[in-house]
């Protein structure tokens, strides 16, 4: 864990969803999520929880398998840290710092979570394959998902001054660039807005498909494509035209063979 802390900026976002709220998943969307190259792309997808102007910002890497499918059928994404990991970090962690309020009842060994002060969220929207983020379907989701994470956290501080504090070397990597969490945890570090960049699709893209091999019909559709390509508009023209059927092959009728008259040589 690294925590690190911003600066406000009053300078706006360009092109800023105004409709900042709830759990931000289709504000992220609209502001650098590259789902279309993702892996990860039809998952069902996890937001933000918690007071949205809450002083700390606790990020994540990404979801599991309890968010994913946290209240589905009645709400149409998920919830960051609501399973096994997320009580314990909330139950052990927040809870003996002041940032959540963690109740015990008699009879019950486990303790209660009754209310969470910091703002929640994930760098990575989606469910890694078996939750590992540092998996390579988990590491193109989080190329994917950190440009609109980015931009989700200057809209943030750019309200006010936060205090973040980094859960996995991913959520690190994500706001500093650094990849080894184990030296700067415990540590402090001031972030300006200006600091916080998005990459862009292109050099997303870039990252994310490397070493992605096509289906092995792709060979077939190429050779195709390039036969026609080399052809010419005739030839494409040609073959857009529908097939006739072939014409059905007469046949003839067999003619009848005239009878000749039987001559009786007794009559005349």
């Amino acid at each position: 864990m690294s925590e690190s802390q911003m600066t406000g900026d009053n300078r706006a976002i360009p092109n800023a969803n105004p409709q900042f709220e709830g759990d931000l998943v289709a504000w992220r969307l609209a502001h650098g999520s590259y789902c279309r190259i993702c892996p990860l792309q039809h998952m069902r997808k996890v937001g933000c929880d918690g007071n949205i102007n809450s002083d700390f910002i606790l990020t994540g890497e990404a979801p599991g398998k309890g968010e994913t499918n946290y209240n589905r059928g009645r709400q149409p994404h998920g919830t960051p840290f609501v399973g096994k990991s997320g009580w314990a970090m909330k139950a052990y962690l927040l809870g003996p710092a002041g940032l959540a309020t963690v109740t015990f009842k008699r009879g019950s060994k486990w303790p209660k979570v009754t209310k969470v002060i910091p703002f929640i969220t994930n760098v990575a929207m989606c469910q890694p394959p078996k939750s590992k983020a540092d998996s390579p379907q988990g590491r193109r989701a989080l190329l994917c998902c950190a440009d609109s994470y980015i931009a989700m956290l200057k809209e943030l501080n750019r309200r006010k001054e936060r205090m973040h504090i980094q859960m996995g070397a991913s959520a690190l990597w994500a706001v500093t660039g650094l990849t080894k969490i184990g030296q700067h945890r415990g540590r402090f570090k001031q972030i300006g807005v200006q600091q916080l960049k998005q990459r862009g699709f292109e050099a997303v893209a870039k990252d994310v498909l490397r070493g992605v091999k096509p289906p092995p019909e792709f060979a077939e559709h190429l050779k195709v494509i390039r036969a026609f390509v080399n052809a010419g508009r005739a030839a494409w023209r040609k073959a857009c035209k529908p097939p006739t059927a072939p014409k059905a092959p007469k046949v003839s009728k067999p003619r009848k063979k005239k009878e000749k008259p039987c001559l009786d040589p007794t009559t005349k």
